[in-house]
């Protein structure tokens, strides 16, 4: 890639200001569109492409929207920080997006893709209207990034104003076109049933490191923390004190049931819905569960076997309308 001629000196602010890193927050399920990508296209790229319709998109059809009039739908969104006001209504599922959004995840991207020539850096987040925003291209737009603020986010001090804080820790540099996996230094979870989800919709090819870092979520949300399928008997007496052997092969001749053994932080009001499916993807049995108060909980719906065929099925799992994994199995006689 051709570096900006002001490459030089803008490496010497991020350095001077501690950017190890960017971040591309996105829904986990986009793994498997940039893994076949290859990398982070921009929406624009995707949409020549024919494969715009076929990811989870930030926002709703108004940021959408000013994605193209203002000039980021050709761009790579990338944030100097994360637990961001934008990571955070994404995080929760905001927008509530049809049908249902799955959680999101973070790419870690080497910042030196920020010295790349045509990278547009704004003051704030790129899509906002209300009270404007500053952007531009090379040491004039880095020098529009509030770094004192920034650096103190990443360093988890607070800042005051508050208004200050909210409005100038979205600053973001916009990337031109795509970013090759190369420059992917890591992805990130926040538990490990989303880096087992990560893993599956990734695909059995390699791909840049997988970690759980849980500091760079907000922690106040309803999550999944960790899933095990198994035909052992989970009971009351028993969730806190066995450690369940996670299966992929049930047969019906030795037990009765497959139950999912869910460990999840629930937030006061919060709901489970489990979605039992076949091999032929068709739904065959649901079940809702309610959590009334803040709290980390043990979840363990199950399914009957001895109606079932022998072959291939799998089970969804959703908190609050935010899907956490997919886990398959297989059914024997």
């Amino acid at each position: 890639m051709k570096l900006h001629p002001d490459a030089t000196e803008m490496k010497k602010v991020l350095d001077k200001y501690g950017i190890k890193n960017l971040y591309h927050f996105t829904a986990i399920d986009n793994l498997s569109i940039i893994n076949k990508c290859k990398g982070i296209w921009s929406k624009q790229r995707l949409e020549n492409d024919g494969l715009l319709d076929k990811i989870i998109t930030g926002g709703n059809k108004l940021s959408l929207s000013l994605d193209k009039s203002i000039g980021n739908w050709d761009k790579v969104s990338l944030h100097f920080c994360p637990r961001s006001p934008m990571a955070y209504r994404a995080q929760q599922n905001f927008w509530q997006r049809a049908p249902r959004s799955a959680h999101i995840c973070y790419l870690i991207i080497d910042p030196n893709v920020a010295l790349w020539e045509g990278v547009v850096f704004t003051d704030t987040n790129a899509t906002k209207t209300t009270n404007g925003q500053k952007r531009g291209q090379g040491m004039g737009g880095l020098s529009l990034v509030d770094f004192d603020t920034i650096k103190a986010h990443l360093n988890k001090q607070w800042v005051e104003p508050k208004q200050r804080w909210h409005r100038n820790v979205q600053a973001e540099c916009l990337i031109p076109n795509e970013i090759p996996i190369t420059y992917i230094k890591g992805i990130v979870f926040i538990s490990e049933a989303s880096l087992r989800e990560g893993t599956r919709l990734w695909g059995n090819v390699d791909h840049p490191l997988f970690s759980i870092e849980k500091n760079l979520f907000s922690t106040d949300l309803a999550l999944v923390n960790s899933f095990t399928l198994t035909s052992q008997n989970v009971t009351k007496d028993n969730v806190d004190s066995i450690r369940f052997q996670d299966e992929e092969c049930f047969s019906k001749e030795l037990c009765s049931k497959v139950t999912l053994l869910v460990h999840l932080y629930a937030t006061a009001c919060s709901q489970a819905q489990i979605i039992w499916f076949d091999n032929h993807d068709k739904q065959i049995f649901e079940d809702k569960t309610d959590f009334e108060k803040v709290s980390f909980y043990w979840h363990w719906p199950s399914l009957e076997i001895f109606k079932l065929l022998e072959g291939n099925y799998s089970v969804e799992y959703y908190l609050n309308d935010t899907r956490w994994f997919k886990a398959h199995f297989r059914v024997m006689e």
